[in-house]
């Protein structure tokens, strides 16, 4: 009786749990979620954003941080969290998945990464992905962490929807 009542509670308390992701639909690029370009990809006029997908297209690699899509993120030390997201990606090259915040606040180009760092397998189909990750560094409030989709060594679309990032609760 007492394992039912343990499944019970920690299916209801995941159903439950609070996404830190405010906009899951990417309808506030510019506000929630930040487009951040380099010069060479000035022919990229801004991403397509239709029922919820995000999707660009690159005719060109460099290097990953050059073409990316962020939004803040609030993480607390000694804490694991679940990230998952659909993406459909055709073309050559990575694409990766952070969680990182600025080294030194003075000069924020160079990066400390938090807790995720994946490179997704990359399909021309709709695939789910899913990453299950520990905060160990202890943040501040002043550190300002973000989540991120690094598209700048890919060339070809990607496309991105359902972003989810919650809390896992023990």
């Amino acid at each position: 009786m007492n394992k039912v009542f343990m499944l019970f509670v920690l299916m209801t308390t995941s159903l439950f749990s609070k996404g830190l992701i405010e906009d899951t639909k990417f309808r506030k690029i510019g506000k929630e979620w930040r487009f951040k370009k380099a010069p060479e990809y000035d022919y990229i006029k801004k991403p397509k954003v239709k029922s919820g997908t995000f999707s660009v297209k690159t005719i060109q690699t460099s290097e990953a941080h050059l073409l990316s899509l962020s939004t803040p993120v609030k993480f607390e030390a000694k804490k694991k969290y679940t990230l998952s997201f659909e993406m459909k990606a055709e073309g050559e090259g990575k694409i990766i998945v952070q969680t990182r915040r600025p080294l030194d606040p003075k000069n924020k180009s160079r990066k400390l990464i938090v807790g995720l760092n994946k490179a997704p397998e990359l399909s021309g189909e709709w695939k789910k992905h899913e990453y299950t990750f520990e905060v160990i560094e202890d943040l501040s409030k002043k550190d300002h962490v973000a989540l991120g989709f690094f598209f700048g060594v890919f060339q070809g679309e990607v496309a991105l929807k359902k972003v989810s990032l919650v809390e896992v609760k023990e």
